[in-house]
């Protein structure tokens, strides 16, 4: 059996792998990089978020026919293998993953195989951070090997460059390396960790009732193994998980239960939360009010963010991982050299169908769509003669240059 055949039963669905965390770089407290994706909501919410902004988009591939020309093509092996990269995962779903494992290490390996299964003749699969147990580097930039050990597997594969795709961030006086963007949140990060545990233990080491108990000082004082043993009852019974939690207890001996309240606004405990938040999004260089809710946003201010989101965002994350995707995979497979790929982001930076057909219609003088092209985009079968424009006469003969204008009398300035 080959190495890409001991390989490919891990990436197999019925393949039984059990994960463990493994240590990284930004390790805050005992927590790798994945376990703190796993439980800091704030910092999960960013990388999902990316990550759906990012899957929804179509990578189509395109041929070049000169400078100004182009035509999409639907045909070519690496327009079937980006369509479906593997025979278990959608393109939505496949780089879904990608960006998760991507945002988590800042780096994500893809493996590219030969293969009967799919209609591209390849397969693409991620190579899960954990597996990568080695490296053999040739140059300062980037590996020429990799020794890949899935959980559970009995040994170590060895996969050359040519059956690899690396993409990482650059890591500081070492460029064959790379740095995760959650080593920049450690100190945010072990902030929220240690405020969490001490809210969580304030919880459990007092009772329920938020007040203090008062003994009058002109009692029977008590010795000092009475007053222990009445505390340890009295916690039994009205602390976490007592028979009398969320009752109301009946002091004797003049005792008095005065109301008392932690204080988490004068802990800036909200402020804490907030900041967490904001740290995360500008880690990510993403804007905190596309994913929390914010009351000074606007439906305008939405919109703007939109843009922002893919034209600053997430832009130069769709650069990247493009134009490494011809540089790297397309000769890998035989893609002929006027192929390219792109991520096509009209769908997500136009306006409304209303306001892109205004602009279009004033920008071309004219109609700009055909009867049957109008079907197409509800779903509707072409009519015979629906392929030509109709141009209004008053449009051709009026001098006007739309046909919403009014004015009949091209003699007369508008």
């Amino acid at each position: 059996m080959s190495w890409i055949d001991r390989l490919r039963l891990a990436f197999t669905p019925t393949a039984r792998i059990s994960y463990e965390f493994a240590d990284s770089p930004s390790n805050v407290l005992n927590y790798d990089a994945r376990r703190l994706y796993l439980t800091q909501d704030n910092l999960q919410a960013v990388i999902n978020y990316r990550a759906n902004a990012i899957a929804q988009l179509p990578l189509k591939v395109y041929r070049r026919n000169g400078e100004t020309e182009r035509d999409r093509d639907r045909d070519s092996v690496v327009a079937k293998l980006l369509y479906k990269p593997n025979d278990y995962q959608t393109q939505f779903e496949f780089f879904y993953g990608t960006m998760i494992e991507w945002d988590i290490f800042g780096s994500v390996y893809w493996l590219v195989t030969p293969s009967a299964n799919t209609e591209s003749g390849y397969q693409l699969n991620i190579i899960p951070s954990d597996w990568v147990v080695k490296k053999e580097n040739e140059s300062a930039y980037g590996p020429s090997a990799i020794y890949v050990k899935a959980k559970d597997a009995s040994e170590v594969v060895k996969i050359p460059k040519e059956n690899f795709i690396n993409f990482s961030l650059y890591m500081p006086g070492h460029p064959g390396g790379y740095a995760s963007p959650i080593s920049s949140l450690r100190q945010t990060l072990m902030e929220q960790i240690e405020a969490a545990g001490f809210r969580s233990k304030l919880w459990k080491s007092s009772g329920r009732l938020n007040a203090q108990i008062i003994r009058p000082k002109d009692v029977q004082p008590w010795d000092e193994q009475t007053r222990d043993r009445w505390i340890e009852a009295f916690r039994k019974a009205w602390g976490s998980g007592g028979s009398n939690e969320g009752k109301i207890p009946l002091m004797e001996d003049g005792m008095e239960i005065k109301p008392f309240q932690t204080s988490f606004k004068e802990q800036q405990w909200a402020e804490s939360v907030k900041l967490n938040r904001e740290t995360c999004a500008a880690a990510y260089q993403m804007n905190p009010s596309m994913i929390w809710h914010s009351d000074a946003q606007t439906y305008a201010s939405a919109k703007d963010n939109v843009r922002a989101l893919y034209s600053d965002s997430l832009g130069p994350v769709l650069q990247r991982f493009q134009q490494r995707i011809n540089a790297f995979l397309f000769p890998m497979v035989g893609a002929e050299s006027i192929l390219y790929c792109e991520f096509d982001l009209n769908e997500k930076l136009k306006g409304s169908f209303e306001e892109t057909a205004s602009i279009i219609q004033s920008a071309v003088g004219g109609p700009w769509m055909t009867r049957n092209e109008a079907r197409a985009r509800v779903n509707l079968p072409p009519v015979e003669g629906g392929d030509d424009l109709i141009v209004p006469l008053n449009v051709v003969a009026g001098g006007q240059a739309s046909p919403t204008d009014t004015h009949m009398d091209a003699g007369k300035p508008l």
